[in-house]
């Protein structure tokens, strides 16, 4: 069977193919391999968890770039932080945001965090609460299950 992608064009009308891909550690060698339907039960608990970071990462920053001059004191501590800890844990005690969102935008150059728009973060999470609120149903019952489906027994 033939796998099908993804295809959209960029901001510079370059066409962009995307396919679903699957990283596999055995025995420290890393092999990448284009994901099937065999695969895909095995990682949907993983994207479920992947949902729910996504949901509170757009949460926490709802907060801190709905609160005047937010944005401004994000810079103001990453530029004046010692170290990545020490910006990550200023950053979470000044806007009461989990230490994972504010690593996450740490992580970021000032061009993204002055870029982004309170507006998209919004729209961000209400499309990744949408996303675990379809994904829970799924995840409860694989996880539940007698099969091996999405089991990480491995890990």
């Amino acid at each position: 069977m033939k796998k099908k992608g993804i295809c959209y064009y960029d901001d510079d009308g370059n066409i962009v193919r995307e396919k679903l891909m699957v990283m596999y550690n055995k025995s420290g060698t890393i092999s990448v391999e284009e994901a099937d339907f065999s695969r895909l039960t095995a990682n949907f608990s993983e994207i479920y968890q992947w949902a729910q970071q996504g949901k509170k990462i757009y949460k926490d920053w709802m907060k801190i770039y709905g609160k005047d001059n937010g944005v401004e004191d994000v810079v103001h501590i990453i530029r004046n932080a010692k170290t990545l800890l020490d910006c990550r844990n200023s950053i979470a005690s000044k806007f009461g945001v989990s230490k994972m969102s504010a690593e996450v935008l740490a992580h970021l150059t000032l061009y993204q965090i002055v870029g982004m728009r309170y507006e998209n973060m919004k729209e961000a999470y209400e499309l990744y609460s949408l996303a675990t609120k379809q994904l829970k149903p799924l995840f409860e019952k694989l996880k539940t299950s007698d099969s091996d489906f999405g089991s990480d027994s491995d890990c």
